[in-house]
């Protein structure tokens, strides 16, 4: 998620709380600024309200997000909902790389 030229990152899941242990035995979790996970909150994408959520613990608001995801219908159809642009991977981008200029471009 962007935000007013800082970048912060979240999680946002449709899996359950063992994604945080995943996430820490990658060493990966404290590259995150939330980890919003649907059994947590108490619904899943495509809701925007699990989208809410990530933007309410980043401080980020929808016009200022992107969303990145694999599945038209949860993850696009779901940000989009709320104001939220969203980039399919493998449609949209194709590598970290790309996601990285393209970011950084707009900004």
């Amino acid at each position: 998620m962007i935000n007013t030229g800082t970048v912060k990152m979240a999680v946002v899941s449709n899996f359950d709380s063992r994604l945080r242990k995943l996430l820490k035995d990658l060493n990966v979790l404290n590259l995150f600024d939330a980890v919003i996970i649907s059994s947590e909150v108490g619904y899943e994408k495509p809701d925007p309200r699990i989208f809410q959520a990530a933007l309410d613990q980043v401080n980020v608001e929808a016009n200022k997000a992107l969303h990145i995801g694999d599945d038209e219908k949860a993850d696009k159809h779901g940000a989009n909902a709320l104001g939220i642009d969203c980039w399919l991977w493998g449609v949209d981008v194709k590598s970290f790389c790309e996601i990285k200029i393209r970011i950084l471009d707009s900004n």
